[in-house]
């Protein structure tokens, strides 16, 4: 299904899209000092998804890149989200080194935004 069905569908329930917008935001804020305190274990510290549709995951995707969240924080909800929909998917960090500079980035297993940086880490889903 296109992001956009998947999307339209989802908004055509909207007290679920609220309950799957709800648990994003609760899990993408706990994610941010449970990092600092816990380091990568902090994922482990994620709710369980709402009892939805698996397609209300656009949502979940709109709701972090509304609310600016990081590379990591992005993954470790959308690999929740995943793993309770029933399509687990290793949450992996990798480094690249560009010129002077350093980056790090974290993505799921299967997306294109991991190209050009070297795997440190991967973390299976709970």
């Amino acid at each position: 299904m296109s992001p956009a069905r998947a999307m339209k569908r989802a908004a055509s329930r909207p007290l679920a899209t609220v309950r799957v917008a709800a648990w994003t935001l609760r899990n993408a804020r706990r994610m941010v000092p449970g990092l600092h305190h816990d380091g990568i274990g902090a994922v482990a510290a994620l709710v369980p998804a709402p009892a939805v549709a698996a397609d209300h995951r656009s949502v979940v995707a709109g709701v972090l890149r509304l609310t600016g969240a990081t590379c990591l924080v992005r993954s470790a909800v959308l690999q929740r989200w995943d793993a309770d929909h029933e399509r687990p998917r290793p949450l992996v960090i990798g480094v690249s080194r560009d010129g002077d500079g350093f980056a790090a980035h974290a993505w799921l297993e299967g997306e294109r935004s991991g190209a050009g940086f070297i795997e440190l880490h991967r973390r299976p889903p709970a």
